[in-house]
C-alpha cells in the first residue's frame, strides 16, 4: 500500500502541520527530479541524526504519507 499526499498542508490549521513546517524549513532541502518522459515530480527530503529518530516517528505517526528511510 502506498502513502500518497492528499494535500494535509495546503490549509495549515494544526499545531502538527506547524511543527513540521518549521521543522522541514530548519533542516530540509527540495530536491527537484525529472523522469524520462519530461514529467517533473518535486520530492521533498530532510536528514537528520540518529539522535532525533523520535521527531520522525512522531512525524510518520501523525501524517501517514511521510516515508522514514534508513542508509
Amino acid at each position: 500500500m502506498k502513502n500518497i499526499y492528499k494535500s494535509e498542508f495546503s490549509t495549515i490549521d494544526t499545531e502538527e502541520k506547524a511543527y513540521v513546517l518549521g521543522y522541514i524549513y530548519g533542516d530540509g532541502c527540495l530536491h527537484q527530479q525529472k523522469s524520462k518522459r519530461k514529467n517533473v515530480s518535486i520530492q521533498y527530503r530532510t536528514s537528520i541524526l540518529s539522535k532525533d529518530e523520535e521527531i520522525i516517528d512522531k512525524i510518520k505517526n501523525c501524517f501517514k504519507f511521510f516515508k522514514k528511510l534508513k542508509v
